[in-house]
């Protein structure tokens, strides 16, 4: 019989990841919470691992700590959202700035499996 708050490892670093940023841009638990408007106990039981993350949550998460779900989720190593992401972002990039380079690469990626490991 399991344990209901047995910590499951996948969301460890993810907790652990959102700790960090907490400390980094000074939020509280609580602070967090309000931020992505859940409650205090809900966000502490998720970022200690006894409890796991909604999808919706972690996309709340990573905008209110300025920073990217996949970062939280350990899929990159870099916590920097990039500048079209921002979150004050109100002008989309001109067709311009988007080079053909870009373009064939999404086509390409487009046309390729998904691979899941």
């Amino acid at each position: 019989m399991s344990n209901a708050l047995e910590t499951d490892p996948m969301p460890s670093i993810t907790g652990e990841r959102i700790a960090a940023l907490m400390w980094r841009h000074r939020y509280t638990v609580k602070g967090l919470a309000d931020a992505i408007g859940k409650g205090r106990s809900s966000v502490s039981v998720k970022l200690n691992g006894h409890a796991r993350w909604y999808l919706d949550e972690l996309v709340s998460v990573a905008d209110a700590l300025n920073t990217t779900v996949g970062y939280l989720l350990g899929e990159t190593n870099d916590d920097a959202r990039p500048d079209h992401l921002g979150r004050n972002h109100t002008k989309a990039p001109a067709s311009n700035e988007t080079g053909a380079d870009d373009l064939s690469r999404l086509r390409e990626s487009n046309s390729r499996p998904f691979h899941y490991e």
